[in-house]
């Protein structure tokens, strides 16, 4: 009898240790409690490290959420081994991140910038005139060039080179290398220490440039104004007044400072002008009046204020609103057999009788 005792305990110590126990005696399942207030599922087994990893609220969120976590379902396990791969010094620049940097370079110098990515980061520089190099392609960033201004938007989660300089001056180069990550995007200043030289070389290929940009508006504007004369004649006074803006002489035209007296100033504006140039070709005759607004407003010199008898065309370059202080040209053209005192208001009293 004790030994009967002694077995029937035995089994049903064995039955309370087994994670579920099930009879099939006569075909039927009769479940047995075996966990008498126990989480078998939470116990780590004797001799193996508990691989299960704790629920870090927003750690593991912002884990998740990071563009260089692998796709995976354990989220602690990938992020580590992400984590181990990437360079320590993106780990630092990431660290370092700022949603207003301002650094001070001298051209040649290289720098490291976190930004955010998939917003515009807006790089603004000292630059008058920025120019842009880089080998990313329009699917890992968007580059925008605004004057001295570049906005990025990086579109992948690998750093980006750029060369920035100043345009026409390619001795005053910089290298820049964006890192994107989740964060808000960046305000980045940066101010590079330019000699007098490179200055005034950036100025001189600055204003060439605004200079073309206007006789190239000239000629749109021209092209597209409504056509009051034949073309052929627009396109001879075009020839001959784009060298002219230029600074050059046109073919078959010789030039002088010698004006009559009576069309040293030849409009009708309310600030100094004074014709200091004439160009004498077979035909024509230009007269270059320089323009000064000396008043303390802004003044609009318009051509019509130069037209009068014998003039066929008058055009204005740089500009036709002047600030201040500001200064352009007019050019006049005459044809020559038109060119006389008459036209300005001089006259000489007849000689017949019975004239009016």
């Amino acid at each position: 009898m004790k030994l009967i005792n002694k077995l029937t305990a035995s089994i049903c110590l064995a039955l309370s240790l087994s994670p579920a126990v099930y009879s099939k005696e006569n075909a039927l399942d009769i479940p047995i409690k075996t966990d008498f207030g126990r989480k078998p599922m939470n116990a780590t087994p004797v001799g193996q490290p508990n691989t299960q990893k704790t629920y870090q609220g927003a750690n593991d969120l912002r884990a998740a959420t990071s563009p260089y976590t692998a796709a995976s379902n354990q989220v602690g396990v990938s992020q580590q081994a992400t984590s181990n791969s990437e360079p320590d010094f993106l780990q630092k620049v990431k660290q370092s991140f700022k949603p207003e940097q301002s650094y001070k370079l001298k051209p040649g110098r290289n720098i490291v910038i976190p930004v955010g990515q998939g917003f515009s980061n807006a790089i603004r520089t000292n630059f008058r005139s920025l120019s842009v190099k880089t080998s990313a392609d329009s699917e890992q960033a968007l580059l925008e060039v605004e004057d001295g201004h570049l906005y990025a938007t990086l579109r992948t989660t690998q750093p980006i080179s750029l060369l920035l300089s100043e345009d026409g001056v390619l001795e005053s180069e910089i290298s820049i290398v964006l890192v994107p990550m989740s964060s808000p995007p960046a305000m980045v200043d940066i101010d590079i220490e330019m000699p007098a030289e490179m200055k005034l070389k950036a100025l001189n290929y600055f204003n060439e440039l605004e200079k073309q940009k206007k006789i190239d508006k000239a000629k749109m504007e021209a092209q597209n104004s409504p056509i009051l004369r034949s073309s052929s004649y627009q396109k001879n006074i075009v020839s001959i007044l784009k060298p002219i803006a230029q600074g050059k002489t046109p073919v078959g035209y010789s030039i002088t400072n010698d004006i009559p007296k009576y069309l040293k100033h030849p409009c009708r504006i309310a600030i100094y002008h004074e014709a200091g140039q004439r160009l004498s070709g077979s035909r024509d005759l230009i007269d270059v009046v320089l323009v000064h607004n000396d008043s303390d407003r802004v003044y609009q010199v318009r051509e019509e204020m130069c037209l009068n008898d014998g003039v066929t065309s008058v055009a204005l370059y740089p500009k036709s609103y002047l600030q201040p202080g500001e200064e352009t040209e007019i050019y006049i053209i005459r044809k020559i057999q038109k060119a006389s005192s008459e036209a300005y208001g001089q006259t000489r009293p007849r000689l017949t009788m019975g004239a009016k």
